[in-house]
């Protein structure tokens, strides 16, 4: 008896269809385009209450390396530094250019104007007695527990004895490690007139253009949307920040540049640079007069004699008593100290 299958008939499976896609409703996106490189971080002008011990010295309480940067980012600021040194070398000597030249007395001054203190290391003859200074610099000079130790890449590559170094410095009231810099409190103002300085060179060399508004509608893909926020966030010297509007529904123009800036907008760069002035040479304590800087005031210039006398006192005077810790330290006159006179130029020593 011969047995037929009948095959199953399987149910049949609707052929899918492609489906229509929903129209979506019109999105507009906005890219905010930040020049690289436009954020400074600034917190280091603060400086810390006390010095980091990371194992084997103790770190500054700011940055110095920050400090050395800063001249160069106000003319005033390196001007009066420079001329507050011109003025206090004029008015010291030194007795024995070999136990302490005047370039190392020199370089020692300005360590100390710059970051607050100098460190110089006392060599000794061969039956223990003072021999000569040798200055180390202070952006690589650092204090450890019972040595000073000199930094090289970020590496001790030299050690002395606490004992057998000086170190002067200007007294800061956080901390007792290492010296203040006077004008510390104006850091501020002198990267403020920095960033005004920059902003006014920029909004002149894009011709009075500080940004703009791309407006972009219609179909485009994401690559090209990168490719041009790529293109318009520009270099580290680009400045200024601009924005594009992407309209994917949009029934304008294409492509629309739209200005931000108005050419006949006045900024206040004039005040904002003549107010960080006055803060930086008050925090050097450093008459304009005696730098060739002419007074904006109504009064016009005045006696510069009468303001050199007046620094003299308040200056000078009170450096070279605390100076003396120089000669104190080696136990022998190394340093005259010299009266600050302005006259005709009779009384000067060359």
């Amino acid at each position: 008896m011969t047995t037929t299958t009948t095959p199953t008939k399987q149910p049949s499976t609707p052929t899918k269809q492609p489906s229509t896609p929903t129209k979506q409703p019109s999105e507009i996106k906005a890219y905010s385009i930040i020049p690289n490189g436009g954020r400074r971080e600034l917190s280091w002008v603060r400086g810390n209450d006390s010095c980091h011990w990371n194992g084997q010295y103790y770190e500054t309480p700011v940055p110095r390396r920050n400090l050395a940067k800063g001249l160069d980012v106000m003319p005033h600021h390196d001007s009066a530094l420079e001329a507050k040194h011109n003025i206090l070398m004029s008015t010291l000597e030194t007795r024995n250019e070999r136990a302490l030249s005047t370039e190392t007395l020199s370089n020692m001054i300005y360590d100390h104007l710059l970051y607050g203190d100098f460190f110089a290391a006392m060599h000794k003859n061969p039956i223990g007695g003072f021999d000569h200074y040798e200055h180390l610099m202070s952006l690589f000079t650092r204090q450890a527990k019972t040595e000073t130790v000199v930094l090289e890449d970020g590496l001790i590559v030299d050690k002395r004895p606490i004992g057998n170094v000086l170190h002067f410095k200007r007294f800061d009231g956080r901390q007792e490690r290492y010296g203040r810099p006077g004008y510390l409190a104006a850091l501020l103002s002198i990267m403020l007139g920095h960033a005004a300085t920059r902003f006014r060179y920029y909004y002149v060399k894009n011709r009075s253009n500080t940004g703009f508004l791309l407006y972009l509608s219609g179909e485009i893909s994401e690559d090209t949307l990168d490719e041009i926020e790529d293109a318009l966030a520009g270099g580290d010297d680009e400045q200024f920040g601009n924005v594009i509007i992407h309209d994917a529904q949009g029934n304008k123009d294409k492509i629309q540049l739209i200005p931000i800036s108005d050419k006949n907008n006045q900024d206040q760069f004039p005040e904002v640079k003549q107010l960080t002035i006055e803060d930086a040479l008050t925090a050097h304590r450093m008459p304009g007069e005696l730098m060739g800087i002419i007074p904006k005031t109504n009064g016009g210039a005045r006696d510069p004699i009468k303001i050199a006398q007046v620094f003299a006192r308040n200056e000078i005077i009170p450096f070279h008593q605390r100076l003396r810790i120089i000669n104190q330290f080696a136990n022998r006159e190394l340093v005259r100290f010299i009266p600050y006179v302005i006259g005709d130029g009779s009384q000067d020593k060359t």
